[in-house]
């Protein structure tokens, strides 16, 4: 019997109503026209891979965009389709036994999630979502304070990430994580500090904070960085807000992800682990088979070559066994207990110490790396210079 390979499953839907100043994820406004071709691609899609591999799917991401632009009946369209390809399913029965080929499996408990902006909900989307199978919402705040909101090109203010949050309480949504934006312009750390008592006063299940990070090359992006605070105010938002989290309840277990005990992203962790994912949709990026590849950017291209049944990767590259090891050091040391050394050695068959003994040493003396109780992961000034340690093991 064919052994099933578990992957997360991640769907990316890349409208928006309009694009937020510092935004460089892959999103496009204006092009509403698309929703109806796109998701008709983004199934046949579902479709071809549930034909092509043999799949157990231990999560479902929607992310975008803003992939609740989309109507709570499309969400639970995309949905079906992925139900519909499970093994044994009625739709898929006779197909199945006549092509020999095994279908999605997806776990009763599977964690699905899809992110949200508080200016495209309300409570009968919320309730549709939440009857479509959606059990974990996402919800883009970013900030507390309408004027900072404004500076970055948020179209909602305060008042409408609230309604959004007890809107979502009021369909049934148990996991609620809230993302939190700091080092933003003319941001002060009275601000920050108000943002976080205010979300925490909401009670989410998760909380993401990243700190603001801008492309030098775009316009918008040049005035936002005159009025940013300083890299040592950014850091003391940073160390405020693991103090703040923690002394109220809340596991510090990700540099940037905190939750309440038993809520930790599922999702998510597959890429800190560096396990298998599957990405679909326009831009969706896979790691299959020590293979990393990616769909076209745009939507129109992505809908153009699936119509035509043409799947071609707009970049891809084959992950050489140094390059693998390292990225999965790189990706387990963002967890805040780290890497599990033996289980990491039984892993890829090496002797981490060995293997990079130089590095782990500067880094320990540096006072950026520890070894704490078979762990090897950052301390608390290591947490700073994240990206720094990162460049020592790739």
């Amino acid at each position: 019997m064919r052994t099933r390979r578990q992957v997360g499953l991640y769907l990316h839907i890349p409208f928006c109503r309009s694009k937020c100043h510092y935004c460089d994820f892959n999103s496009y406004s204006n092009q509403g026209d698309l929703i109806p071709a796109y998701l008709k691609t983004l199934k046949r899609e579902i479709e071809r891979y549930s034909r092509d591999a043999s799949l157990r799917v231990k999560t479902i991401y929607i992310g975008g965009g803003t992939p609740t632009v989309l109507s709570g009946g499309d969400v639970a369209d995309v949905l079906n389709t992925i139900r519909g390809c499970q093994a044994g399913s009625a739709r898929q029965a006779g197909s199945a036994r006549q092509a020999g080929s095994a279908r999605y499996e997806i776990g009763k408990e599977a964690e699905i999630t899809i992110e949200a902006n508080p200016g495209t909900l309300d409570e009968f989307k919320l309730m549709e979502l939440k009857a479509a199978g959606i059990n974990r919402l996402s919800l883009g705040l970013q900030a507390m304070d309408d004027f900072l909101l404004s500076r970055i090109g948020r179209r909602h203010q305060v008042k409408d990430g609230l309604n959004a949050y007890y809107s979502a309480r009021q369909a049934g949504f148990d996991n609620i994580n809230c993302d939190l934006l700091f080092g933003l312009p003319a941001q002060k750390l009275s601000d920050w500090e108000r943002s976080l008592t205010t979300v925490l006063d909401l009670e989410p299940e998760h909380l993401s904070l990243y700190c603001l990070t801008l492309d030098p090359g775009k316009q918008w992006n040049a005035r936002l960085a005159k009025d940013r605070p300083t890299e040592e105010k950014e850091l003391a938002m940073y160390d405020l807000a693991i103090d703040y989290l923690t002394e109220n309840g809340y596991e510090h277990y990700e540099i940037s992800n905190f939750a309440r005990p038993g809520y930790r992203s599922i999702h998510n962790r597959i890429y800190w682990q560096n396990e298998e994912y599957l990405g679909l949709g326009a831009g969706a990026w896979s790691y299959l088979d020590g293979r990393r590849y990616s769909n076209p950017s745009h939507p129109k291209a992505y809908i153009e070559n699936g119509t035509k049944g043409e799947w071609p990767a707009a970049d891809e590259e084959s992950l050489s066994t140094r390059r693998t090891i390292g990225e999965a050091i790189m990706l387990g040391l963002r967890l805040v207990e780290g890497i599990k050394v033996a289980e990491f050695n039984n892993r890829f068959k090496i002797k981490l110490g060995n293997m990079f003994s130089f590095p782990i040493r500067r880094l320990e003396r540096d006072g950026l790396l520890e070894i704490n109780n078979g762990h090897l992961r950052l301390t608390r000034r290591g947490l700073h210079l994240a990206d720094t340690v990162a460049l020592e093991f790739i």
